[in-house]
């Protein structure tokens, strides 16, 4: 897949293959192989056929090739049809991941509920339960009725001892 504009920057080329760290003020374009970490102040581009197994910390990442390891992306990571990612993406305020792009990890893209408290989401209302109809498996309107309570306890006395 090529990409689809003209990118500027630092080109790691198809035949180059680079075991390390790079720390980069500018964009960087991956047609080769990298290994190791990416530190960027500018975003970062991997092209088709390009790979890369590293942590990766960047502004924005936009993936056409290969990427195994973690990112932490400030802006947006996106996948690109074609493209393919095994990691987590560990931090994103912004993910896209294109029709015929694969990923296999966990995304986490911060506070999604404004003013949440501990990490835990409100419990959907009975109302919206509703509207989405029943489960697989589950009963809906129509289905078979549910079953019978239990007898109750005589008045004033313990429940009885067939019950």
């Amino acid at each position: 897949m090529r990409m689809e504009k003209k990118r500027s920057g630092t080109i790691i080329g198809k035949s180059l293959r680079i075991k390390g760290e790079i720390v980069s003020d500018e964009e960087l374009i991956v047609q080769g192989k990298v290994e190791g970490t990416i530190e960027q102040s500018m975003d970062l581009f991997i092209e088709d056929g390009g790979e890369i197994r590293a942590n990766i910390n960047v502004p924005s990442i936009q993936i056409g090739g290969r990427m195994l390891g973690n990112i932490t992306a400030t802006n947006k990571v996106e996948l690109l049809p074609g493209g393919t990612m095994v990691g987590d993406i560990v931090a994103a305020p912004r993910v896209e991941i294109m029709d015929g792009a694969k990923f296999k990890g966990k995304i986490d893209m911060g506070d999604v509920i404004a003013g949440a408290e501990g990490g835990a989401s409100p419990a959907p209302s009975q109302a919206s339960n509703a509207m989405r109809g029943p489960r697989r498996g589950m009963p809906g309107p129509g289905g078979p009725p549910a079953p019978a309570a239990p007898p109750a306890a005589p008045p004033g006395g313990a429940p009885s001892q067939g019950a």
